[in-house]
């Protein structure tokens, strides 16, 4: 990564457990905590980090006149420079200034990757160093987020939502039984090991009917796993997530009823998989696809009020006004 995983991380999911293992369960779940977002520490002491981007001077000349150095006037987009920033965490929130009464503009999602601008602010509000970005706004670099795109979390999470239609990822919820929610791909001893030898022949038969139909094309193909998941491949959750207690492949199960963003699509060891955008690797033939989506919103031309509804299903009567006031 290179930072160290955070202590604990939490999935949207609860692991559901045997009862002679449920003690197990609350003791991990009692041991969990989360972790402030990162850069919410407060009481700033400003300076500038030596090493980190362009000098002070040069800074200074990039700063709008009056400006000061990581205040509330001093977050307006710059030209690109080549330098940039990446979000390793669920949520990495982006700040009006580097002081201690600064706000929340928005936040960056893991894999995200935006321009950026030095030299770092460090203050002990950020010991990793504040950096502006386009456009607009400071991230703080640490376990939020990093300057070196070739990170792990980053790569892992570089399948970016497509916007503009219906559905940003293919979605799905847990099935009956749930899926089991592996941390990396799983040999066929491990499936039979978590869920039991019968998966193997079910799993199959579900790739065989996808791989017929019309459904591998909208999974990719059912291709093979993206270049990055090898059998070697161990991942992490994004900090400011949680999850249960690991086994050798698995982290347990999902609860009923939850439901998943899938970046990635794939076959592997005669089964087919999906990569959830918290990183779980999930079985598909446990999941419940949700039917493709081809409602999207309008562009509202500038200066028009926004007006807008969506008529989804059955008839619908328009009613006009006429000159008299009547419909």
């Amino acid at each position: 990564m290179p930072e160290a995983p955070p202590s604990c991380y939490q999935a949207p999911q609860v692991s559901r457990v045997r009862h002679d293992w449920a003690w197990i369960a609350c003791l991990a779940v009692l041991s969990c905590t989360r972790a402030e977002p990162p850069g919410a520490e407060s009481e700033p002491t400003l300076h500038l980090k030596a090493g980190a981007g362009p000098d002070a001077s040069t800074a200074a000349a990039s700063t709008a006149a009056g400006a000061t150095q990581g205040g509330p006037d001093d977050h307006l987009p710059f030209e690109p420079t080549g330098e940039k920033l990446a979000s390793i965490a669920w949520r990495t929130w982006i700040y009006t200034d580097t002081g201690p009464n600064r706000t929340r503009l928005g936040y960056l999602r893991a894999g995200a990757v935006v321009d950026a601008r030095g030299p770092a602010i460090v203050n002990s509000g950020c010991e990793g160093g504040w950096y502006r970005i386009n456009p607009r706004g400071f991230v703080c670099v640490g376990k939020g987020a990093t300057t070196d795109p070739s990170h792990p979390m980053v790569t892992w999470s570089s399948r970016r939502p497509v916007r503009g239609q219906g559905f940003p990822y293919v979605y799905a919820m847990s099935d009956e039984p749930p899926p089991h929610r592996y941390f990396r791909l799983p040999d066929k001893r491990a499936m039979s090991e978590v869920e039991g030898a019968h998966v193997l022949d079910r799993g199959a038969a579900w790739l065989m009917r996808a791989r017929e139909t019309s459904l591998a094309e909208r999974l990719d193909g059912l291709a093979e796993p993206p270049d990055f998941l090898t059998p070697t491949t161990v991942l992490e959750k994004p900090y400011g997530t949680k999850s249960p207690l690991r086994t050798r492949s698995a982290a347990g199960q999902a609860a009923r009823g939850s439901g998943f963003a899938l970046a990635h699509t794939f076959a592997w060891n005669d089964r087919a998989f999906g990569l959830s955008t918290e990183l779980d690797v999930l079985p598909l033939d446990r999941l419940v696809l949700h039917p493709e989506q081809s409602l999207a919103g309008v562009v509202i031309p500038p200066g028009h009020a926004p007006e807008v509804a969506f008529h989804v299903k059955g008839s619908l009567t328009v009613w006009k006004r006429s000159d008299s006031g009547g419909f």
